[in-house]
Protein backbone atom coordinates (compact mmCIF):
# COMPACT_ATOMS: atom_id res chain seq x y z
CA UNK A 1 0.00 0.00 0.00
CA UNK A 2 2.98 2.10 0.98
CA UNK A 3 3.85 3.09 -2.32
CA UNK A 4 1.05 2.93 -4.58
CA UNK A 5 -1.30 5.17 -2.15
CA UNK A 6 -1.12 8.80 -3.36
CA UNK A 7 -1.42 11.49 -0.99
CA UNK A 8 -2.05 11.31 3.32
CA UNK A 9 -2.64 7.56 4.60
CA UNK A 10 -5.93 7.32 6.25
CA UNK A 11 -5.55 7.08 10.51
CA UNK A 12 -6.65 3.93 10.62
CA UNK A 13 -4.12 2.64 8.08
CA UNK A 14 -1.38 4.45 9.80
CA UNK A 15 -0.54 1.90 12.39
CA UNK A 16 -0.40 -0.88 9.83
CA UNK A 17 2.53 0.66 7.68
CA UNK A 18 4.48 0.10 11.12
CA UNK A 19 7.78 0.68 10.43
CA UNK A 20 8.49 0.11 6.55
CA UNK A 21 8.92 2.98 4.28
CA UNK A 22 8.54 0.94 1.25
CA UNK A 23 6.04 -1.40 1.16
CA UNK A 24 8.29 -4.12 -1.22
CA UNK A 25 10.17 -4.72 1.61
CA UNK A 26 7.29 -6.67 3.00
CA UNK A 27 7.46 -8.29 -0.03
CA UNK A 28 11.20 -9.20 -0.88
CA UNK A 29 11.32 -10.58 2.90
CA UNK A 30 8.07 -12.77 2.30
CA UNK A 31 8.79 -14.15 -1.33
CA UNK A 32 9.27 -17.79 -2.07
CA UNK A 33 11.44 -16.96 -4.74
CA UNK A 34 13.74 -15.08 -2.48
CA UNK A 35 14.52 -18.17 -0.20
CA UNK A 36 16.37 -19.93 -3.01
CA UNK A 37 17.31 -16.90 -4.92
CA UNK A 38 21.37 -17.58 -5.73
CA UNK A 39 23.97 -15.10 -3.93
CA UNK A 40 26.22 -13.36 -6.70
CA UNK A 41 29.27 -10.38 -6.32
CA UNK A 42 28.03 -8.76 -9.31
CA UNK A 43 27.73 -5.38 -8.22
CA UNK A 44 24.73 -4.76 -10.45
CA UNK A 45 22.80 -7.17 -7.00
CA UNK A 46 24.41 -5.85 -4.56
CA UNK A 47 22.05 -3.65 -2.07
CA UNK A 48 22.53 0.44 -2.73
CA UNK A 49 24.56 1.83 0.31
CA UNK A 50 21.80 4.71 0.52
CA UNK A 51 18.56 1.65 1.37
CA UNK A 52 21.22 -0.69 2.44
CA UNK A 53 21.00 -1.24 7.06
CA UNK A 54 19.89 2.45 7.05
CA UNK A 55 17.90 3.72 9.69
CA UNK A 56 14.22 5.70 9.82
CA UNK A 57 16.56 8.86 11.45
CA UNK A 58 19.12 8.54 8.85
CA UNK A 59 16.08 8.52 5.96
CA UNK A 60 14.80 11.58 7.67
CA UNK A 61 18.22 13.17 7.89
CA UNK A 62 18.80 12.76 3.93
CA UNK A 63 17.86 15.84 1.33
CA UNK A 64 15.59 15.46 -1.02
CA UNK A 65 18.30 15.86 -3.81
CA UNK A 66 20.25 12.71 -1.31
CA UNK A 67 16.76 10.73 -2.54
CA UNK A 68 16.17 11.44 -5.61
CA UNK A 69 19.69 10.75 -6.48
CA UNK A 70 18.92 7.09 -4.55
CA UNK A 71 16.25 6.31 -6.25
CA UNK A 72 17.33 7.13 -9.46
CA UNK A 73 17.53 3.94 -12.19
CA UNK A 74 15.01 2.39 -9.66
CA UNK A 75 11.58 1.39 -9.06
CA UNK A 76 11.34 3.45 -6.16
CA UNK A 77 11.26 6.17 -8.15
CA UNK A 78 7.92 5.48 -8.59
CA UNK A 79 6.74 6.53 -5.03
CA UNK A 80 8.90 10.15 -5.69
CA UNK A 81 10.15 12.31 -2.73
CA UNK A 82 7.35 13.33 -1.91
CA UNK A 83 5.20 9.95 -0.81
CA UNK A 84 8.75 8.79 0.27
CA UNK A 85 8.68 11.20 2.97
CA UNK A 86 5.63 10.94 3.54
CA UNK A 87 5.97 7.24 4.69
CA UNK A 88 9.34 8.31 6.43
CA UNK A 89 7.56 10.21 8.71
CA UNK A 90 5.10 7.49 9.40
CA UNK A 91 7.53 5.19 10.33
CA UNK A 92 9.10 7.52 12.60
CA UNK A 93 5.80 8.57 14.17
CA UNK A 94 5.28 4.26 14.38
CA UNK A 95 8.63 3.72 15.86
CA UNK A 96 7.98 6.59 18.53
CA UNK A 97 11.00 8.18 16.75
CA UNK A 98 10.60 12.31 15.53
CA UNK A 99 11.82 12.44 11.90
Amino acid sequence: MTIEQRGPIAGDLRAGVGTHVYGCDVCQEVCPFNATAPVSDDPAWQPRPAWDAVTVVELAQSSDEALRVAMRRSAMKRAGVRNLRRNIELASENAGQKA
